[in-house]
């Protein structure tokens, strides 16, 4: 399960849409940490692995949530995004889909 924390800690970028939070099971173990967020990955035994993200999401997803949550960026914040930003960029989604492969590959493999 150490493998799962470098491969989630090598990709610089996920997409995040929530400004949710929440505190780690007793028994849990945190494999990632952001500035933006204390609980980014953690496991819970051999069977459970979490995340703060979303490695599945695609561009048109993406402008999907633009339209349909429009409130959701509302705010200020050094990591709220415009639509522009957030869609700048598809080469994001597709690193992200990488690290999503590479990390289901390797919790199976575990």
């Amino acid at each position: 399960m150490e493998t799962l924390g470098r491969i989630l800690v090598r990709s610089e970028e996920v997409f995040h849409w929530h400004r949710e939070a929440f505190t780690l099971p007793e028994e849990a173990v945190g494999l990632v940490r952001s500035r933006g967020c204390a609980h980014q990955a953690f496991r819970l035994g051999d069977r459970v692995l979490g995340i703060q993200f979303h490695l599945e999401m695609t561009p048109e997803g993406a402008e999907q949530l633009i339209q349909m949550c429009p409130d959701d960026l509302d705010g200020e914040g050094p990591y709220v995004q415009s639509p522009t930003e957030i869609l700048a960029r598809p080469d994001r989604f597709a690193r992200s889909h990488e690290v999503l492969e590479e990390l289901l590959d390797q919790f199976l493999e575990d």
